[in-house]
């Protein structure tokens, strides 16, 4: 499972060159170019985008661009300010999509393109590429000479594909207390209840991080498990509360969401605005927990128990230093997911990147359906051309040919029959 999470990026995720046959040849050995996903902007997973690209004027698109020179798929360098910025500036000219040229040696699908706070602003997509295969598509951008000329342009298809199975599988990565993490799955609960009978599993990933095994021997202020399973201090300098309080709640919400997902969701809402207090984590939650169960905590509490492993029967457990199977599960999720920021999401195995909303997670989900539910139908689609300058062109040309030939015949067979009404009176004259 841990290469799984690794390698479905890769293999389905890729951009082509699909004209002019120069260009392609530059890539005929790789055929496929791989790339990475902005943090931010509405990524059309599931579907594939064709489009002809074009150079971005300036080139690191740092500044407002004319629209003048309004084109499809911008081509941007990286450098001199933020991603958010460079796709804000294309999109604000009109473009529908951003590929981004590298500007170091590295491995694009491990490139963090980040959100700088302001990408709530962008919608439109945008990728970034290795800097040896930016280099190619730039080098003809920038030497093609001569006015413009429908064939000559860039046209790239590039491929948002997702891993479509029978079964989902959807991950939810969520940060305790963290107003996103609630907007998020405020807005998500509708789709969760509309796709009720879809076939999916539902996993939780919480933010976790772990200490050197080395140290295995003691129990930390901060961690469950001797440094196994750890938290930040939620309070920084204050020691009030500590790191274990966080551990402790996330793993009841884990055993509360194992239970029953739709009190979990119930869970989630009340405690967001009545438990405040880190160090007082345990008894908000044991009465929100008693008024959702109406009965005892009992459920809650054999799944925390029951999740600790006990090496020695004849040693009791002792959570600030055993291991523990939900906690290791968290771990496994947390290092190897791909998720790059909290509330985010795994779908099939694939970390979901761009803005992460409730609608865009249903999208993806349902577009990763081998046979999608009805509930699906408003989502799915496979494929977005966006039709270029010269595109259009051609296509108005045909429709006005079409238009000429069908006036000609009709003028043609409009002829023919006033000939054959002349001559039918001029033959009844002479009877």
């Amino acid at each position: 499972m841990l290469l799984i999470f690794a390698i479905v990026y890769q293999v389905l995720c890729s951009l082509q060159v699909l004209r002019p046959q120069i260009v392609v040849q530059e890539f005929q050995a790789q055929r496929n170019i791989s790339f990475g996903v902005a943090n931010f902007g509405d990524i059309p997973w599931g579907r594939r985008m064709t489009g002809e690209l074009k150079l971005s004027q300036p080139l690191d698109a740092c500044t407002n661009m004319s629209v003048e020179t309004k084109a499809y798929f911008l081509f941007v360098k990286r450098g001199n300010c933020t991603f958010v910025t460079k796709v804000r500036n294309a999109q604000a000219a009109g473009y529908q999509l951003v590929i981004i040229e590298d500007n170091q040696i590295e491995e694009t699908q491990r490139i963090h393109m980040a959100d700088d706070g302001t990408g709530y602003t962008v919608t439109i997509p945008s990728i970034i590429i290795k800097e040896e295969d930016g280099k190619k598509l730039q080098n003809y951008l920038q030497n093609k000479t001569g006015s413009y000329l429908p064939g000559l342009d860039i046209t790239v298809l590039i491929k948002f594909d997702v891993e479509k199975t029978e079964q989902v599988n959807v991950v939810l990565a969520l940060s305790l207390k963290n107003r996103e993490t609630i907007k998020l799955l405020r807005e998500f609960k509708p789709y969760y209840d509309k796709l009720k009978s879809a076939n999916i599993t539902y996993e939780l990933q919480y933010q976790f991080y772990r200490w050197p095994q080395e140290i295995y021997n003691k129990p930390l202020e901060d961690c469950l498990g001797a440094g196994r399973y750890c938290a930040l201090d939620p309070d920084g300098k204050d020691k009030i509360a500590n790191g274990r309080n966080v551990v402790e709640e996330q793993l009841r919400q884990l055993c509360i969401f194992s239970i029953d997902q739709n009190l979990w969701f119930e869970y989630m809402e009340t405690f967001d605005s009545e438990c405040t207090i880190p160090q007082g984590y345990e008894r908000c939650s044991a009465d929100i927990s008693k008024k959702l169960f109406k009965t005892s905590n009992d459920k809650i509490n054999k799944c925390v128990k029951d999740s600790y492993v006990q090496v020695n029967q004849s040693v009791s457990i002792n959570p600030a230093l055993n291991q523990n199977k939900i906690l290791e599960r968290q771990i496994e999720l947390v290092y190897n997911s791909g998720v790059q920021g909290y509330p985010g999401a795994v779908i099939n195995y694939q970390a979901f990147g761009g803005r992460v909303t409730a609608k865009n997670i249903f999208g993806e989900i349902c577009n990763s359906f081998l046979k999608p539910p009805q509930e699906c139908s408003s989502e799915l689609d496979d494929q977005i051309n966006i039709v270029s300058d010269s595109n259009l062109f051609t296509t108005i040309l045909i429709i006005v040919i079409i238009v000429i030939v069908f006036f000609v015949i009709l003028f043609y067979v409009y002829t023919k029959l006033m000939q054959r009404e002349i001559s039918t009176a001029n033959s009844q004259q002479f009877l």
